[in-house]
């Protein structure tokens, strides 16, 4: 029995030792790494550190008495290097070796020019901003020093030991620059050194506030973040071929202020582009904010905010008020909804007067209405809307501007909740009798609606109508296509009704085409209306009004302006649009306005070539 209990403990003693080796903790593998390899010094005495990366014990010797080093140390660390001066007419030099038990010893070298000499043999700067980088001369007697570039300016002059202040200009340019510095003592071999300035990048981020004149730039890339601000009394010139990014998480916009002015002035070759920060493939709609122009010309409702959530307010009594040049312009994936029905647009304008040139202005991709212009005079032409969310073409708050020649193209499966339209227009939110009243005037419109033909489906319930004029509006509208509406006209309330059978609402030579059924082509709101389908769509056929409505969009001979990935609306050479545009109405007299014949925005000549992208989706976007 005894012998049984001892041979169980002695199980269990064996077992014990076993486990408690089980758990004993390696030993790490030792680590070593000095930084920099190599360092230069100064005739005169002085130090410098090299850096210690390391989990051990180390220690540290110096093969020269000139040079005293730290003695050791454990983990990281840094070893400091003391050395003398050195007075002598020969450069020297200590190595300094780091030791950890187990591994192959680290070597670093310290190199100390002699006297007549200077020190260190090269510096770096940065692009940005300007600033001063110095070198040490130690020497015997009188030297001079210079540059042999025009953008690092350098001492001229000195006796015995002394510092050169080397100046740098910022670095604006995509390339890395050098200047040599030469140093002459006397009795001495010219001395040569080098100060390197890194390249400007090629994104540059832009935050807060534009003061003074700023130009950008088509050989780099612009990177909105947050509310970007051109202030009163700035201007911001963008050359052509810019691409101008938004940042998605800060919600990237541009918005310029009441006295401020934007230059975005592209060619057909070159045009400005405003676009999503999102990889080719990967971009959407909302990716960044969009651009607002606040002006000083009149609106109906005071002194508003612009919606959305910048800080600016908008409108005045400067009716020719200029706040630049929009030509050539793309702008893609913008708009976003910083409050709930208050969205930044793809292109809004506030307030913005008949001095601002808008031309040319494509908005592709909007996540909110693609152009929307709350008061203001200004005039436009070459406007085209593709594929954005919620309205195509939105007026209030008393715009009184003229529009000629606006292409909109509707995605059929993207539609805002509120109801998205081609037009829609409103005096005020309220309906008001405020003025001005909003009035604006377009001309050759080509408006593709997201129905083709009967075999069209899926579309998106949220989208509603070609034009909805409501509240008060005396929009007009000349020499117009509304084609493949689920229904062409709403005209809603009996005020926009009143003004249409007064005259001071128009349509005329226009056609309303391919709606959804034939009974769709007219609506009216079934309360507050004085008007009934029939009694608009009576109106609408008035024979001196020269309007039309036709039930296939194929009978229209367009090109192929429904094919979305690449629309061409240009009337084919047997089409009906090719005639019967009158330029006669009074409200047409202005010089603003091109007489053409043709009805629509396009007669034998496609004025989308060239500057449009239509899959910008994949387009790579590098700069220039």
């Amino acid at each position: 029995m005894k012998k049984i209990i001892l041979y169980v403990m002695i199980a269990s003693m064996a077992i014990f030792v076993s486990c408690k080796k089980d758990t004993v903790e390696e030993t790490p593998t030792p680590t070593l790494e000095i930084t920099p390899a190599s360092q230069s010094a100064a005739s005169v005495a002085g130090s410098t550190n090299y850096a210690i990366t390391s989990n051990s014990t180390w220690t540290v010797v110096s093969d020269q008495s000139w040079c005293i080093v730290t003695a050791g140390g454990v983990n990281n660390g840094t070893v400091v290097a003391n050395y003398t001066e050195n007075t002598t007419t020969e450069q020297r030099v200590a190595t300094i070796t780091v030791t950890v038990t187990g591994l192959t010893p680290k070597v670093v070298t310290l190199t100390q020019g002699s006297m007549n000499s200077v020190a260190p043999l090269s510096q770096e700067a940065p692009t940005t901003p300007a600033g001063k980088v110095d070198f040490t001369v130690s020497a015997s007697s009188a030297w001079t020093a210079s540059s042999d570039q025009d953008w690092c300016t350098v001492t001229a002059s000195g006796t015995g030991n002394g510092t050169i202040e080397a100046n740098y200009t910022e670095n604006t340019s995509l390339s890395q620059r050098s200047a040599t510095i030469t140093v002459n003592i006397t009795g001495v071999d010219p001395i040569t050194v080098t100060l390197t300035q890194a390249a400007a990048a090629s994104l540059i981020s832009v935050e807060g506030e534009i003061t003074g004149n700023v130009t950008w730039t088509a050989d780099r890339q612009y990177l909105l973040k947050g509310f970007v601000y051109v202030v009163e009394g700035a201007v911001l010139t963008i050359e052509p071929g810019t691409v101008i990014k938004g940042d998605k998480p800060t919600v990237g916009a541009l918005i310029v202020e009441r006295g401020g002015k934007l230059i975005a002035d592209g060619t057909a070759s070159n045009p400005i582009v405003f676009t999503s920060n999102a990889p080719a493939g990967f971009r959407n709609r909302g990716d960044w904010g969009g651009i607002v122009l606040c002006g000083k010309a009149p609106v109906n409702n005071g002194d508003p905010q612009i919606e959305g959530g910048p800080r600016s307010h908008y409108g005045g009594a400067v009716a020719n008020d200029n706040s630049g040049v929009l030509r050539y312009v793309r702008i893609e994936y913008g708009g976003y909804p910083l409050q709930p029905d208050k969205e930044i647009n793809g292109l809004t304008l506030a307030g913005v007067g008949s001095g601002t040139v808008i031309d040319y202005v494509m908005v592709a991709f909007a996540n909110d209405d693609s152009f929307e212009w709350f008061g203001g005079t200004v005039n436009a032409k070459h406007l085209i809307a593709y594929r954005g969310l919620d309205d195509d073409f939105d007026t209030d708050n008393g715009f009184s501007g003229k529009v000629q020649y606006a292409l909109a193209v509707r995605d059929k499966i993207v539609a805002d909740v509120s109801g998205s339209n081609g037009f829609e227009s409103d005096n005020d939110a309220a309906g008001s009798t405020n003025s001005p009243i909003t009035k604006p005037i377009f001309s050759n419109v080509t408006h593709i609606g997201p129905r083709k033909d009967a075999t069209t489906n899926n579309i998106s319930a949220n989208y509603k109508n070609g034009l909805h004029l409501r509240r008060n509006t005396q929009l007009c509208t000349y020499n117009s296509l509304f084609a493949g509406n689920l229904t062409g006209l709403l005209l809603d309330g009996t005020l926009a009704q009143t003004n249409a059978v007064n005259g001071d609402l128009q349509i005329r030579n226009s056609i309303l085409a391919g709606p959804a059924s034939a009974s769709k082509f007219f609506a009216v709101q079934a309360t507050g209306s004085t008007m009934s389908v029939d009694s608009l769509t009576h109106w609408y056929l008035t024979p001196s009004f020269n309007n039309d409505t036709v039930v296939l969009n194929a009978s229209l001979k367009l090109a192929d302006a429904f094919n979305l990935d690449s629309p061409n609306a240009t009337p084919l050479t047997d089409s009906p649009l090719l005639s019967g545009a009158d330029f006669s109405n009074a409200n047409l007299q202005d010089a603003f306005f091109t007489p053409d014949t043709f009805i629509g925005a396009f007669g034998s000549t496609d004025w989308t070539t060239g500057w449009v992208v239509w899959n910008s989706q994949n387009m790579p976007y590098t700069s220039k």
